[in-house]
């Protein structure tokens, strides 16, 4: 009888993976007839990929925790060692999904500090003409964002993508509608202000920036290949 709760917690985790693993692996596990970590810790990942990168982290440090409790309390070599393969695992995957979340909040920062540079600079252009201030939206820079990583991972420099999918199909995908919709691209230019100074000398991009319609703006950045940046403008 298992008295103790960490065991229990194990028992219902071990029956949980044999059963899991012996639908999974059929022949194969019959065959073998055993479990190894990288089975278990692949099983494991399936049911943690879905939650934010936080939480898996959250989760998985309490599951090496748990681990790490009763490894010393298993009599059964084999048991010990495939808790210790897990044990290594785990451990090391919480500490690839750390230096994963810190590179994505510094993309996250860095993409935050450009959109209000580049914020400021059209709001200053506009004030200069005596026009209101544009703010930004989530929604549009959420659909800035996704193009300018489409381009950027496809190289498709285009407003439309090859799917035939328009600017105004996914301003109006990420939530809005109405009569004044815009959209400015651009690629290769390294600073916000270089690629302002560009829109700014191009009359159909400078119209968009000073369009008294316009009332909103998302924007995106993506640089895994060259600098792609994109403006999605919105008023009703």
């Amino acid at each position: 009888m298992i008295k103790n709760k960490l065991f229990k917690k194990f028992a219902l985790l071990s029956a949980f993976i044999i059963s899991f693993c012996s639908l999974g692996l059929g022949v194969s596990h019959a065959k073998h007839n055993k479990i190894n970590a990288d089975v278990v810790f692949t099983i494991i990942n399936k049911n943690y990929t879905n939650f934010a990168i936080n939480t898996q982290i959250q989760k998985r440090e309490k599951l090496s925790s748990l681990l790490k409790s009763i490894t010393g309390k298993i009599q059964k070599a084999e048991t010990k060692k495939l808790i210790s393969e897990l044990v290594i695992k785990a451990d090391k995957h919480i500490e690839e999904l750390k230096e994963q979340n810190k590179k994505d909040n510094k993309k996250i920062d860095e993409l935050t500090t450009m959109r209000n540079e580049m914020l400021d600079l059209i709001n200053k252009e506009r004030a200069k003409v005596g026009l209101w201030k544009l703010s930004l939206n989530e929604k549009l820079n959420k659909s800035a964002q996704l193009h300018a990583e489409y381009m950027d991972r496809t190289g498709d420099y285009n407003h439309t993508t090859k799917d035939w999918v328009a600017f105004d199909d996914r301003i109006t995908a990420a939530g809005y509608t109405g009569l004044a919709i815009g959209e400015n691209i651009a690629w290769n230019q390294e600073t916000v202000k270089s690629v302002m100074n560009s829109w700014m000398n191009s009359p159909m991009h400078k119209a968009n920036i000073l369009n008294n319609d316009f009332s909103e703006i998302g924007i995106g950045h993506s640089k895994e290949s060259r600098e792609y940046r994109v403006q999605n403008f919105w008023g009703n």
